[in-house]
């Protein structure tokens, strides 16, 4: 089940040596069915190596989650084999890059590197498509009447990459799981970058809630416009200030945000 193993057998030779002098040490993993999900060099070195069946893993997100745990993050793998255990887990899931280093711990310019094109965030797809067809296009020997633009800052680049996430962002939309909500976060809607901290798809329309901190403190009028267009697009916003990420602000954001979509009809 899954991608196919190609084994290092320089690594499987060791494996033998050490097994003689330490025993088994780490057990090879197998899902609820007996499907291996983590020990082929082990089993290669000893067919009879010691294993564990993890009752909790029966689905394809559940292998795929694990194999990413056991050898993504866990050593050093070839990049062949982190692109196919992550197109694995989109295929999986239907996730995209930034849910995946979301769900995964995984940083998201490590996903967006290994990651195939097609799983890609949309706009990213695109990004994509269009540097490789820039390098097909012929070079012709023209003059070069461009304009040229400042260029963008790391700090740029990385913000339309991957929208900062604060610690009040993070902390509400957990302790909403919690409660069995599941809101989208750092969603990213209309032409600009509008991307409110939770969003959820309500029966007849989006509600956009944004947490105001300290952070947002001197860009009011920016914020206002882009939370305006929102509003254009028949999407109702709810605006939420806090001084500080504390456990008490918390729990206020989460009332307020529970009170709204009972508001609208939600029970949960």
């Amino acid at each position: 089940m899954g991608m196919k193993k190609k084994l290092n057998n320089e690594f499987v030779q060791q494996l033998k040596g050490s097994k003689r002098r330490f025993k088994a040490v780490i057990p090879v993993l197998r899902d609820a069915e007996g499907n291996l999900i983590d020990g082929y060099h082990r089993l290669a070195s000893d067919p009879d190596w010691f294993g564990v069946i993890l009752s909790w893993v029966k689905t394809d997100q559940d292998r795929a989650l694990l194999k990413i745990a056991c050898n993504f993050i866990r050593r050093n793998v070839p990049a062949k084999e982190k692109t196919d255990m992550l197109a694995e887990l989109a295929k999986a899931t239907g996730w995209k890059a930034k849910e995946i280093s979301y769900q995964t711990g995984i940083p998201y310019s490590t996903v967006m590197k290994y990651l195939p094109d097609e799983f890609k965030d949309e706009g990213m797809q695109q990004l994509a498509l269009r540097r490789r067809a820039e390098v097909k296009q012929p070079s012709k020997p023209k003059v070069d009447t461009r304009v040229y633009k400042p260029k963008e800052t790391w700090e740029q680049r990385k913000a339309v990459m991957a929208p900062p996430v604060s610690k009040m962002d993070e902390s509400v939309f957990l302790a909403l799981n919690q409660r069995g909500v599941y809101p989208e976060a750092q969603k990213q809607v209309c032409i600009k970058y509008v991307v409110p901290d939770l969003w959820f798809e309500l029966p007849d329309r989006a509600l956009a809630v944004f947490l105001d901190g300290p952070v947002h403190e001197g860009r009011e009028e920016r914020d206002m416009a882009n939370r305006e267009l929102l509003a254009k697009r028949g999407v109702e916003v709810l605006e939420i200030s806090y001084k500080a990420p504390t456990k008490e602000e918390t729990e206020t954001i989460v009332e307020k945000v529970m009170a709204a979509l009972h508001e609208r009809g939600l029970k949960f």
